[in-house]
């Protein structure tokens, strides 16, 4: 019983190795992996974690329609720990997790890109162009990185018009500019979790269990050997 009992530990370990090396695996191979996380309050979803960076991003709609130097968003950045994402960064970010084209007119196929983003991001103004003919909804941010002119910041974000979808790019807002559209590029290293993963914790409970079994094997008292018989000589 105590054979069979190690045995299927020792299959159950394989299996865990196993599983956790493939997991690695899918994430080196992967350019990037984005997912909500709650800030603030539970299901908020105003974070979004880069699991290839190790960011984690407040959504620009969270900031929108205040200006550079806002008083809450030097709360967030002092709090937080928080700060203003570079262009590069935030360009990095778009392209990297989101096949879409930069400028207009954009693409149909960017039109779904940019449904990806918003799923993820949110929308920051439906606004509707041409006239009010067609929806236009829309979200950006300001980056660190200044712009050609004076007290300017370069904006990024995304749109759809139409069936139509592209990336807003090197967009220069002044920094007393405060819009609906406009919210913030805010980004921070992921906090440490002090949580163990469960794939750790599933491996710790088998490493202990074996542990045990293996003592208890060398404590039990080893079966006394039946006395010789002796032969009889012919």
């Amino acid at each position: 019983m105590l054979t069979d009992l190690l045995t299927t530990i020792r299959a159950a370990l394989r299996r865990t190795v196993v599983l956790a090396l493939a997991a690695a695996a899918f994430a080196t191979d992967a350019r990037a992996q984005l997912a909500n996380q709650d800030f603030l309050a539970t299901g908020d979803h105003l974070l979004v974690a880069d699991a290839a960076t190790g960011f984690q991003w407040l959504t620009p709609v969270y900031t929108r329609n205040l200006v550079y130097a806002a008083p809450e968003v030097v709360a967030l950045q002092q709090q937080y720990g928080f700060r203003h994402a570079t262009a590069t960064e935030v360009r990095s970010l778009l392209l990297t997790n989101f096949a879409v084209p930069v400028g207009e007119p954009g693409s149909i196929g960017g039109f779904d890109a940019v449904d990806q983003f918003f799923a993820l991001f949110g929308i920051a103004e439906n606004m509707r162009c041409r006239g009010g003919e067609v929806a236009c909804p829309r979200t950006q941010g300001f980056t660190a990185t200044e712009g050609n002119a004076p007290g300017t910041r370069l904006a990024y974000g995304m749109i759809q018009s139409d069936s139509w979808g592209w990336m807003i790019a090197d967009n220069p807002w002044s920094e007393t500019s405060h819009d609906l559209q406009l919210g913030h590029w805010l980004v921070r290293e992921t906090p440490v979790s002090t949580v163990p993963e469960p794939a750790t914790v599933v491996l710790c409970a088998i490493g202990l269990g074996m542990l045990l079994i293996a003592r208890r094997q060398r404590r039990a008292p080893r079966p006394a050997l039946a006395p010789a018989t002796p032969r009889r000589r012919r």
